[in-house]
């Protein structure tokens, strides 16, 4: 595991903020499950970018 990449990674919109940190914490109760939680809604987060970025790349492709 490359952690100086991991720690240059811009999130940009995408970070998670401390508000949904504490309410993954209260969902589960412990912390593994928490950053567990944290991954998969961070990997749901980024595929929701990815889609939402084809189809403006496909409408641009349309003019």
């Amino acid at each position: 595991m490359n952690l100086e990449k991991i720690k240059a990674v811009n999130p940009g919109n995408y970070c998670l903020y401390s508000n949904e940190i504490v309410e993954l914490m209260n969902e589960t109760g412990n912390v593994v499950d928490a950053i567990c939680l944290s991954f998969k809604y961070g990997f749901t987060r980024g595929q929701n970018c990815e889609r939402a970025r084809a189809r403006k790349r496909r409408k641009a492709a349309k003019k």
